[in-house]
């Protein structure tokens, strides 16, 4: 059997493009030497609610690794981030960027209303609201590229020590210290054993989990830094499995 731990929007879900591409869902569903499962920046709702009865999955690891479930709901792992660390974060950006903050116990729930929202939200206007509620992640959501990289630099000097966060297109998510895509690639070994461990995405938040794997794939439309990063380049998610299932 071969492990892939796939990246979720744009390389299986496509949002500005109408959802899914039938011919993946079919590559993924035929693909029966294939462990295969959902490795993203979204909370667990925001994917059970669009995959399930469409993608024979064995697991996802929500939240950029740090809420992991298998296809029977079971939690393999879970890690959440202290209130104290939320409060300090939140204190140093509120006025400038929209965060939001995903408790995979609850729901997703903004900090004060600004912005749009992709997917259902629950306004809070004081972090005391979800003191007592376990916070699996946090997303800032600068206007801008630009703004993103800026606004990443700062948390790098302010919060290095205390947080790890990645940047994908203008949105950064933030864990805590330790938590990424690459720690959940060893936590998915560990529980399914395999012959060999694939990983694909299509953006910067994806590079741990080629870091953690012997076949990093990415996609012809990804930035220059994440090619670099992957030793095989494919066109859609239904190449990459034909490859897999050839390799």
């Amino acid at each position: 059997m071969k492990l892939l731990v796939s990246d979720f929007d744009d390389t299986l879900y496509f949002r500005r493009k109408g959802g899914f591409k039938e011919a993946d869902l079919i590559a993924i569903n035929n693909a029966k030497e294939i462990i295969y499962g959902i490795c993203t920046g979204r909370p667990l709702s925001h994917i059970t609610s669009k995959i399930n009865e469409k993608v024979d999955w064995k697991f996802i690891a929500a939240s950029s690794g740090a809420y992991i479930v298998n296809n029977d709901n079971e939690v393999l792992y879970e890690s959440a981030i202290d209130f104290n660390i939320t409060n300090d974060f939140v204190m140093e950006y509120r006025d400038k960027y929209r965060i939001d903050f995903q408790s995979e116990d609850k729901d997703a729930y903004t900090y004060l209303e600004r912005g749009n929202f992709l997917e259902p939200q629950i306004i809070i206007k004081d972090l005391s609201e979800i003191k007592n509620i376990p916070v699996n992640q946090i997303g800032i959501h600068p206007t801008s590229i630009v703004q993103a990289d800026e606004l990443f630099k700062d948390i790098s000097l302010k919060f290095s020590d205390r947080l790890s966060f990645y940047k994908n297109e203008k949105d950064i998510d933030v864990n805590t210290k330790g938590i990424s895509k690459g720690k959940a690639v060893m936590v998915l070994k560990q529980h399914f054993p395999s012959d060999s461990v694939y990983a694909i995405g299509d953006n910067y938040n994806d590079i741990p989990m080629f870091e953690e794997v012997e076949n990093s794939i990415c996609f012809d439309y990804s930035p220059i830094e994440v090619k670099n990063k992957a030793k095989f380049i494919v066109s859609s998610l239904e190449e990459a499995i034909n490859l897999i299932n050839n390799d």
